[in-house]
């Protein structure tokens, strides 16, 4: 995965790291390539119910999207492109809250660790 965005990076596109903790176990890593819109992910435990995707073992963009969507608070907002155009911010991915909050928004262990590596 480290190559994956390593080429990616020195291709000039903007590539993300995330991983998916609960507590201090690692679940899963995604890397995400914004440019391409493209992901890659692994899996660091057996259960598909304590991974980002579950059972999809190939996830889409769209997938990803609707992961982070879960994992922020902005998606709470009613009217989120209000809410977000307020706070000076577009419709994308609202990983800046991720970045914030970690991720934290139900009530479990799980967290958000991100890198932007470009």
């Amino acid at each position: 995965m480290r190559d994956f965005a390593a080429s990616r990076v020195a291709q000039g596109h903007d590539v993300r790291w995330l991983q998916l903790y609960d507590g201090t176990e690692l679940h899963t890593t995604i890397c995400s390539d914004f440019t391409k819109q493209e992901i890659l992910v692994k899996n660091h435990v057996q259960d598909p119910k304590k991974t980002a995707f579950g059972e999809n073992a190939n996830p889409s963009w769209e997938d990803f999207r609707m992961f982070a969507q879960k994992r922020c608070q902005l998606c709470l907002e009613e009217d989120i492109k209000t809410y977000l155009a307020q706070i000076g911010m577009d419709d994308q991915l609202p990983l800046i809250v991720v970045q914030k909050d970690a991720g934290r928004v139900n009530e479990d262990l799980e967290w958000i660790r991100l890198e932007i590596l470009h």
